[in-house]
């Protein structure tokens, strides 16, 4: 694959998770400089110039962010990773269980869209991972519900943008080597399996695609969910 370009700030949130961490590692960034955010231990990686400890919960955090790339004065490249998938379907009757969830699913990741989205430079592009949840259900209603906001999110971002911007997401059937699918039960992962027709995706396979929708034109991306995976 070829370098998206010298002079882009690439910025992953969420960089510590098992997919950011694969994302971070295994990508030609070549030259590019890297903002990578953790939340409790950072994966220490030789191409990543700076890491910032960020609680994706905690206002203050993102306000540090967003200041730390705007001050970069580049155009970006950013993928948002954060999520919370609770595992327990009666997640969505305990109050402070379904704020915390839909605080880092999609609050907090509105909250940093509308303030970049009018702030970033020409050729900026922002990333959001989705689900498969969000397009076909699941057993945790808050997990899908609030994954479906995020196409929301992206149509109505797609119109603050100026050209050469764009706001556009994906939608990952499940992946099989991240802690969250490990996390499963033998009986869901075997649920999941069954709905993916196409096999099981990998950090390889989702990575390569936000890397590879990362080189489009504005045009081709900004406002679009892209499905990874999954038969619609």
């Amino acid at each position: 694959m070829t370098s998206m370009s010298d002079h882009v700030l690439n910025v992953v949130v969420g960089g510590s998770s098992s997919l950011g961490r694969y994302y971070l590692k295994h990508l030609p960034w070549e030259s590019e400089g890297t903002l990578a955010t953790f939340y409790r231990h950072r994966d220490e990686h030789s191409l990543i110039l700076d890491w910032q400890k960020c609680d994706v919960s905690v206002v203050e955090d993102l306000d540090r962010l967003i200041d730390n790339v705007l001050s970069r004065n580049l155009p970006v490249r950013l993928v948002w990773f954060p999520g919370v998938l609770t595992m327990n379907p009666r997640s969505s009757t305990d109050w402070n269980e379904l704020v915390h969830l839909f605080t880092v699913n999609i609050i907090a990741t509105t909250y940093v869209v509308s303030r970049l989205a009018h702030e970033l430079q020409y050729g900026s592009r922002i990333c959001l991972c989705s689900s498969v949840s969000a397009l076909k259900g699941s057993f945790d209603l808050a997990y899908a519900s609030s994954k479906s906001a995020l196409s929301g999110l992206v149509l109505s971002s797609a119109r603050l943008c100026k050209d050469g911007l764009s706001v556009f997401g994906i939608a990952p059937n499940s992946i099989e080597d991240t802690a969250m699918f490990r996390a499963f039960s033998p009986e869901t992962k075997l649920i999941h399996r069954a709905r993916a027709p196409k096999g099981i995706l990998t950090r390889k396979d989702v990575s390569e695609e936000i890397y590879r929708l990362m080189q489009k034109q504005a045009s081709e991306t900004n406002g679009k969910i892209f499905p990874i995976g999954i038969d619609l």
